[in-house]
């Protein structure tokens, strides 16, 4: 095969292949595009704002300085992006459902600050149980142990309504995650294709430097190989 030969056609799978990664690096960035104003349009219907310095409870603002101090931040700022998302939900959210109890006013039950939601359906199961021992034993404390299972059913059904909102936030901060990804992803299939194009170019500029004749490996002169030196 001559040389010139074989530079066009490696030059021209290069650059097709050049090609087919800017189109790939295309689809990624339309994708990185869309889940950045998807997650964009969700949290902006959600209308949700990180608080003022000044209004941060103490617990609130330990609890985020223990971990990234995002909360602090990002204060007074919109939820807009998944970074944000992530920082409301895991340490705002994140934190007001570890003391819920304490937040809303119940001192009364405030032992169950810390259960999760399945916990504090176990508590609630346990209160009924007193309840029920109460009752039957005629005690004078089944009205304060009604009050007790009311107030930790709020404190479940506010649990409830907080996760479901901080997982949401989550599932947006992925979201975001994945676009993020797919524009790196799009930044580096077009460096590479940038580079098969830098290297197609090349390899046709030396193709045309190269004569015609020019075999790519020549064959070695016919008979050196059978030349045998003469004895004495």
């Amino acid at each position: 095969m001559r040389r010139r030969t074989l530079d066009l056609i490696v030059s021209a799978g290069a650059l097709v292949m050049a090609g087919v990664l800017v189109i790939l690096a295309l689809v990624l960035l339309n994708r990185a595009d869309f889940s950045e104003n998807y997650v964009r349009s969700q949290l902006g219907q959600e209308n949700i704002t990180f608080p003022a310095l000044a209004d941060l409870l103490p617990q609130e603002k330990s609890f985020t300085e223990a971990r990234t101090g995002c909360v602090i931040a990002y204060a007074r700022q919109a939820v807009t992006t998944g970074k944000q998302a992530e920082c409301f939900g895991n340490e705002y959210l994140g934190g007001h459902l570890s003391w819920l109890a304490t937040r809303l006013g119940m001192t009364q039950v405030a032992y169950v600050d810390g259960l999760n939601y399945r916990q504090l359906g176990a508590e609630l199961g346990n209160i009924r149980g007193e309840i029920a021992a109460a009752e039957k034993a005629k005690d004078a404390s089944v009205a304060a142990l009604q009050q007790k299972l009311t107030d930790v059913t709020t404190v479940r059904q506010k649990m409830f309504e907080g996760t479901m909102l901080r997982n949401a936030l989550l599932t947006s901060y992925g979201f975001g995650e994945l676009g993020d990804m797919a524009r790196i992803g799009s930044n580096v299939v077009l460096a590479i294709a940038g580079l098969l194009l830098l290297l197609s170019l090349a390899g046709f500029a030396h193709a045309y430097r190269t004569p015609r004749t020019q075999a790519f490996a020549p064959p070695e002169a016919a008979g050196l190989g059978s030349q045998v030196p003469a004895h004495a």
